[in-house]
């Protein structure tokens, strides 16, 4: 497998755009002579986003929770195609609780440059997110800079 899906990981935000990923690498693999099951392309997809296997996405990605970020929180997600985890050291609430400027501590540096020849670590990331967990910045292909996929709070 040598297409653009394998190359990847991909940001999606919802079930349709999960089940749409999961046929067109079904798509690109028949054309590369691999032929799979649409079970086993939803089973790809669903651990190219670091989830243990399809039923655990389409739990996450079912209605989206609120999010309802609190200090401390631990956080997986994924930054600028990066997957990430870390604990939340910074939140600050905006537009009356619609949006919340965060500041993540990583557990492991995220490289957010895709270039082989350069590195750019980051150590802490900051974004604003809404209240889906979802960050209104978007990348050049219009896909969100931010997207939490997990929050466990010590707490509860």
């Amino acid at each position: 497998m040598t297409d653009s899906h394998t190359l990847a990981t991909p940001l999606l935000a919802s079930m349709n755009e999960a089940k749409a990923f999961a046929r067109s690498l079904r798509r690109d693999m028949a054309t590369n002579g691999e032929h799979i099951t649409h079970a086993r392309a939803l089973e790809i997809t669903a651990q190219r986003m670091g989830f243990k296997d399809w039923n655990t996405l389409a739990a996450r990605l079912g209605p989206r929770a609120t999010f309802h970020p609190q200090l401390g929180d631990k956080l997986r997600g994924i930054y600028l195609k990066q997957p990430f985890a870390g604990e939340l050291i910074s939140v600050s609430s905006l537009n009356n609780g619609s949006h919340f400027q965060v500041t993540i501590k990583l557990d492991k540096p995220v490289d957010v440059v895709q270039f082989e020849s350069f590195s750019a670590l980051r150590y802490r990331l900051n974004a604003t997110l809404d209240n889906r967990g979802l960050s209104p910045a978007r990348t050049s292909n219009g896909e969100p800079q931010m997207i939490i996929l997990e929050t466990l709070n010590p707490t509860v």
